[in-house]
């Protein structure tokens, strides 16, 4: 008993100890503000664009229809009629820029010996959604 006597003055003794400078400054603590959730917004000068591959019905992805002609005929106007000239996954097929994300387009597609067809589809800005693939039937 007599050495938990001794034992808890130092301690007391210790745990007061230290520069006489006196009481330290509380550092203040700035109050934390809750994150609103931010809704994208697309820019309004924004622009999508598509690829796509005119192919035959029923075909393995890959294969196209060589010459196949593709031409936007509604809902963004008009644009310039693209022929299909190869068939490289990457650099073949067609490609339509400058188009307003969201905003529907159609796309006629039609080559020699094939049935003429319309695909409607709406661009935007996810890439995942940029490619189409138009199947003709044979006539």
């Amino acid at each position: 008993m007599r050495y938990t006597t001794m034992l808890l003055a130092a301690a007391t003794i210790l745990g007061c100890g230290g520069d006489s400078a006196g009481p330290s400054a509380v550092t203040p603590v700035t109050p934390v503000t809750p994150v609103t959730p931010v809704t994208p917004v697309t820019p309004v000068n924004a622009r999508a664009w598509v690829f796509g591959m005119v192919a035959p019905a029923g075909s393995d992805f890959g294969n196209c229809i060589l010459g196949a002609t593709v031409r936007l005929v509604s809902d963004q106007g008009e644009g310039p009629q693209l022929v299909q000239e190869s068939c490289e996954v990457i650099f073949g097929g067609f490609t339509f820029e400058d188009l307003t994300p969201g905003v529907a387009i159609t796309i006629r597609a039609s080559a020699l010996g094939y049935a003429t067809k319309d695909t409607t589809f709406v661009p935007s800005m996810d890439v995942m959604q940029r490619q189409i693939y138009i199947e003709l039937s044979r006539q």
